[in-house]
């Protein structure tokens, strides 16, 4: 009668909505446990439901709020939850209050959440980028709540948060690009009020901004760099420059508030994840910056590229002066290193997670030298050999400058200085031609060699 009512007067829609929330309390054991009312009251359930709330949006609120109320009504009630054309400040504001009440529910927050098309919504309703935001944020929220192990229950929730979170990684792409990888990189650190972020979270987007190449946590870092290297075309010249910064950025003052021993106990369990993050703009960058400014000859392409992967790395592999960082630095820190001229960026329970990091620099290193034009000559007998001259002594020299002004100090520890002599001893040093002042240094750092050696 009243699906029939509502079809000739609509305004009799308000009597079938109350006679819905009406019988939900009379579903208990008695009347369930006895087949023909179970049956009266879940037909009649139904049958209000779809002519009187599903695909009402005014009624998807209190719908909502009754399932996350009584779960125990959930079988009888999702079906009628659905709110995918609903408004844009509906939809956020139910997304975050299923997120908000996730505990230990999975199964009905996975049946709400996986009510939402948000491919649809991103499409169809055309959101603002403020209120793409505010999902992004949600998402990131829902899955720093499921931690970085989630329960094995809460899989498919999880991987639901993915999802949503990569749909709109994806939706015209860049403009969300920065705001993710910032909020991941947040999220991982170990500071924030939630817990960190599983891993497969950060592969996602890797494997998103590597398309088509594959991205595997465990495999070598060779291969998938340069692979990536050659196929990715996400990110143009300008948007990994600004990547490079943000990076630098991030882990600069990640290591001036937390990183007295470095930053590696705080965020070892994504050293994977940051090595691939940083070898993929790396390599990004050495191509990028090879299409943007063809022609340019050795010295200034090293000039415009070294700076950006040298600043980028820094923070996680270089020890830092006291006397340059000190203003900066949390007061926690100084107080613990009045004593101390340099802040060393592991201890040496670290530094196979070092090594990891250092393994992504070389791979950068070389792979600059493998791809670095050399200046040209008209000479075609000896054409190779100045072109690896020229290419190689270039960067090497800043390498060499660089390794110099950084850790050839006697405060610098040998299990510091061990793991960059290994990952730097691989590079192409018979093709470096010294100038007179890098032999004088060569000479200092010799003495200084010594003199660490008689001290011990």
């Amino acid at each position: 009668i009243l699906q029939q009512q509502l079809k000739c007067n609509p305004s009799t829609a308000e009597l079938g909505v109350e006679l819905f929330y009406y019988i939900l309390p009379l579903l208990n054991e008695e009347t369930t446990n006895y087949l023909p009312t179970k049956t009266l009251f879940f037909t009649c359930l139904e049958k209000l439901g779809e002519s009187h709330i599903c695909g009402v949006e005014f009624e998807m609120p209190r719908l909502l709020g009754r399932i996350l109320k009584e779960p125990c009504l959930s079988e009888y009630l999702s079906p009628h939850f659905s709110p995918s054309n609903v408004c844009t400040a509906n939809l956020l504001i139910m997304y975050k209050s299923i997120s908000q009440e996730i505990g230990q529910k999975y199964d009905v927050s996975f049946a709400l959440l996986s009510k939402f098309d948000v491919d649809n919504w991103l499409h169809m309703k055309n959101p603002k980028l403020n209120q793409r935001s505010q999902f992004i944020e949600i998402v990131i929220k829902g899955l720093s709540a499921l931690g970085s192990d989630p329960p094995v229950e809460a899989m498919m929730l999880h991987g639901l948060y993915r999802k949503h979170l990569l749909t709109v990684f994806e939706f015209q792409f860049p403009e969300h690009y920065g705001e993710i990888l910032a909020s991941l990189l947040q999220s991982s650190s170990g500071t924030t009020d939630v817990a960190p972020i599983a891993i497969s979270v950060w592969v996602d987007v890797l494997n998103s901004l590597a398309h088509p190449t594959q991205i595997h946590i465990k495999i070598s870092l060779r291969e998938q760099l340069r692979a990536y290297a050659q196929n990715q075309e996400k990110l143009h010249y300008q948007e990994i420059l600004e990547t490079t910064e943000l990076l630098a950025r991030h882990f600069t003052q990640e290591r001036l508030q937390y990183g007295l021993y470095g930053l590696y106990p705080k965020c070892r369990h994504y050293m994977d994840v940051y090595a691939l993050l940083l070898g993929m703009i790396g390599h990004g960058l050495i191509i990028s910056s090879l299409n943007t400014h063809q022609g340019l000859v050795s010295d200034k392409m090293c000039e415009k590229v070294w700076p950006y992967i040298r600043d980028m790395f820094a923070p996680l592999i270089a020890p830092y002066s006291m006397q340059n960082v000190k203003e900066n630095m949390a007061s926690w820190i100084q107080q613990l290193t009045d004593d101390r001229s340099v802040l060393l960026p592991w201890i040496t329970a670290d530094v196979q997670c070092a090594q990891k990091i250092l393994n992504s620099f070389q791979e950068c290193i070389l792979f600059l030298l493998h791809v670095l034009p050399g200046k040209f000559y008209f000479d075609v007998d000896v054409l190779a050999l100045t072109t690896i001259i020229s290419a190689c002594g270039i960067i090497l020299n800043y390498i060499w400058q660089w390794y110099v002004t950084t850790y050839a100090h006697g405060s610098v520890k040998e299990h510091i200085l061990n793991p960059i002599h290994q990952t730097l001893l691989v590079l192409p040093w018979h093709n470096f031609w010294p100038s007179l002042n890098d032999l004088e240094v060569m000479l200092r750092v010799s003495i200084l060699k010594k003199l660490r050696c008689v001290s011990q």
